[in-house]
């Protein structure tokens, strides 16, 4: 695993209830009433730079699909642009996996199926690894290589099972609050 830095920036992810109408993940899944959005707030130094919508679907055998992402990219305090926005249901375009059912070290698959503005891919490169974070110590982890056909370099991302995204590129989970948590 790489080192993790802590940066100016602060990342909220919310989970919506949504309805996407959109292309089926390969012939396992189609998105149906209550399937699910995650909003994304990203700042740096307090200053909002995107708002993004990504929609998932769960297909029958677990995988859980990837339907696009709506995005508005911030300057000023203003939408400036909608970089790397798609939807599985555009012409050209097919939903990829952002989690494969069972996902075994060495599997490889594509996130994201949008020739020209998202084709990103994800190898599981580790699972079951240890991690500690400021919530705690996490053991049932996937960890992910992304890469994009589109731009250079790469990304590595950790997952817990009931929790999501932990540590993407040096940023890391510092707190979960659940809609309980939040009434109390």
């Amino acid at each position: 695993m790489t080192s993790r830095i802590r940066l100016p920036f602060l990342g909220t992810t919310t989970l919506l209830l949504t309805t996407l109408l959109a292309a089926g993940c390969g012939d396992s899944a189609s998105p149906e009433e209550g399937d699910t959005a995650w909003e994304e707030y990203e700042t740096i130094d307090g200053e909002l730079v995107e708002i993004s919508r990504n929609y998932f679907a769960q297909a029958a055998d677990g995988t859980v699909c990837y339907f696009g992402e709506e995005v508005d990219d911030y300057e000023g305090g203003q939408v400036s642009d909608h970089g790397g926005a798609w939807r599985a249901d555009d012409p050209g375009n097919r939903a990829g996996i952002i989690m494969p059912a069972l996902p075994a070290v060495g599997t490889g698959y594509w996130q994201e199926i949008a020739p020209g503005v998202a084709e990103d891919r994800a190898r599981v490169i580790a699972a079951g690894e240890p991690i500690s974070l400021p919530e705690g110590e996490f053991t049932d982890t996937v960890e992910m290589l992304e890469s994009s056909a589109i731009e250079p370099g790469t990304s590595e991302k950790i997952y817990v099972r009931g929790v999501g995204m932990v540590f993407d590129s040096g940023l890391e989970l510092v707190s979960i609050t659940r809609p309980n948590d939040a009434a109390e």
